[in-house]
Order: structure tokens, then sequence, then C-alpha cells
């Protein structure tokens, strides 16, 4: 998680900031070789008891944004209590299969609720040197359509509530050796 879990604000898209296909999602760029297994959210509302459903996603990073889609899996149910805000949950939703990534990639979700209320809002931290979330901004809203970095639409924020259950991989061994050992390969 790249965020510290005290969150300054939260951050939700709804109405017509929501719409088909992806328009509204909310994405954090991690980096590593291994496989994603979870989304990890940290999520606010207003103290309700809700069957909510996302898209997940993970995505190739291109230059600097969410790209090429790794992995989608639709209408996934976040159920729970949305805690009022200022208090967040932490919510867990699996992967189907554990999913390959390498290198830099984003990992988050759409809110399955287009041209309606919000249903919980991602929590959003301000603290850190650099943006590591972006949004993908709807056609008609007040900013630039298609992925944008979290402080273009929320001016100060630095990072989503969004994280991973990650395993990397394990390092390659290498095996060591010496001159005087090569050497005595071959008789010298």
């Amino acid at each position: 998680m790249n965020a510290d879990g005290d969150y300054d604000n939260a951050a939700y898209w709804d109405y017509g900031g929501v719409a088909l296909p992806d328009y509204g999602a909310f994405a954090e760029r991690y980096d590593g070789i291994g496989s994603a297994t979870q989304l990890v959210v940290d999520l606010t509302g207003i103290g309700l008891t809700v069957f909510a459903d996302v898209d997940l996603y993970l995505w190739q990073d291109d230059e600097g944004v969410p790209g090429q889609v790794i992995r989608h899996e639709p209408q996934v149910v976040v159920p729970g209590t949305y805690p009022f805000y200022p208090a967040f949950g932490r919510f867990f939703l699996d992967f189907s299969s554990p999913v390959a990534v390498n290198g830099t990639w984003w990992i988050g979700y759409w809110p399955n609720w287009p041209s309606s209320n919000f249903v919980f809002a991602i929590g959003l931290d301000a603290d850190g040197d650099s943006v590591t979330g972006a949004t993908k901004v709807a056609p008609g809203q007040d900013w630039p359509q298609g992925w944008q970095a979290l402080d273009t639409v929320w001016p100060g924020g630095k990072h989503f509530g969004i994280g991973a259950m990650f395993e990397p991989s394990p390092p390659v061994p290498v095996e060591t050796t010496s001159w005087g050992r090569v050497k005595a390969i071959y008789g010298r």
C-alpha cells in the first residue's frame, strides 16, 4: 500500500463521472515481479451496509498511466458496512487466480454504479513525495477526459487507499565462481 493509512480526504465519482466501459476507475501504481492475488482497498461511506460490486483491474504501465489491461474481473461484490467518514474500513477482494506482473503495473477498480449516486469513497492520502494514483475521467467532466494523475482532479493528493496482496517471485540464484576455479577446470 502506497498510502500510509492516515487519510486526508476521500474521493469518489458518481452520476456522469461513472460511465461504461471504465470511466470513473481508480488505480494505484506499483513496481515488482511476481503475482498479485488480491485488491486491497480502504473505503469510507455514510455508515450503511450495502452490497456493491466493482470491476477489478490490473493494467500494464503506459508512460505513467494505466495502459493495456492484464486482468479484468467484472462484478466482484464488496460486502460490508462502509464506516462513516472520516473512518475507513479495509476490504480484500480476491482475483479468481494469481495475476503475473512484471515491472511497473497498476491495480484498481471501476465502481459499478454508472449514472447513480456513490456507494463508497476511496481513501485519499496527501503525504509523500510523488503521485502514484490515477483516475479515468469521463467525458463531460471539468477535467481532461481519460487517465489523469490523482492530483489533477484532487489537488494535493498523492495516493489512493489502493494496495495489492503481492507475492514476489523468488530471486534466481547465481552461482559464484572465481578465476582460480575456472583455471582448475582446464588444468592450467
